[in-house]
């Protein structure tokens, strides 16, 4: 019961994403959610139990794994952009007395093909190749990594970048693998360093 409480989030965390997404880059959000949906559907092996076994599916001679997306992040976040783009471009060739039809069934048709055949799969690979580079520079490079990712952090903080670092995070706690977000530790203690100094100022 408490897995299902505290895992149920990772599962649906494309749908979720997918809506946020879409309203950012300016597409519908339902559409967004819809395409969450489709890239974590349970015609897809569930991603934590791929290795038990996938099925793959024959496209024009190309072979597709049929593995879900839940607890991603890049793959659905490359998906609805891809998605919003066509949505904007359809809206502007389709009749308004059409655009209400046939834009979103275009636009799922589209980017639910698209995402399960290129950019999911891209997405995921990106992920992983993030994921196991900072857990590579962690296992090997220990506290040198943390002095790194500390230290960074703060300058980091000031440009705004550090909001897609949630992304990262997500994928963390996301990936089978590794299960934890070993980068918020280090972060905070920057915070908290950042604090001391003040208070050494102050005092």
């Amino acid at each position: 019961m408490l897995d299902m409480c505290s895992s149920a989030a990772f599962i649906i965390l494309p749908i979720l994403i997918g809506f946020t997404a879409a309203r950012e880059f300016g597409g519908n959000p339902y559409l967004g959610a819809t395409l969450g949906g489709i890239l974590t559907h349970p015609a897809l092996t569930n991603a934590w139990g791929v290795a038990a076994g996938f099925h793959t599916m024959n496209f024009f001679g190309i072979e597709v794994a049929m593995i879900g997306y839940q607890g991603t992040v890049f793959p659905v976040l490359l998906a609805v952009w891809f998605m919003s783009m066509v949505e904007k471009r359809l809206r502007r060739v389709i009749p308004d007395a059409l655009d209400l039809i046939l834009t979103p069934f275009l636009t799922v048709i589209i980017s639910g093909f698209i995402a399960l055949l290129l950019i999911g799969p891209a997405g995921r690979a990106l992920g992983d190749g993030i994921s196991f580079i900072l857990s590579t520079l962690i296992s090997h490079a220990g506290w040198l990594a943390g002095l790194l990712f500390g230290g960074l952090y703060s300058v980091i903080v000031i440009t705004g970048i550090h909001h897609s670092f949630h992304a990262i995070e997500a994928g963390l706690l996301g990936n089978p693998s590794i299960g934890v977000n070993f980068l918020l530790p280090i972060w905070a203690m920057a915070n908290v360093a950042q604090g001391g100094a003040l208070l050494c100022g102050v005092v």
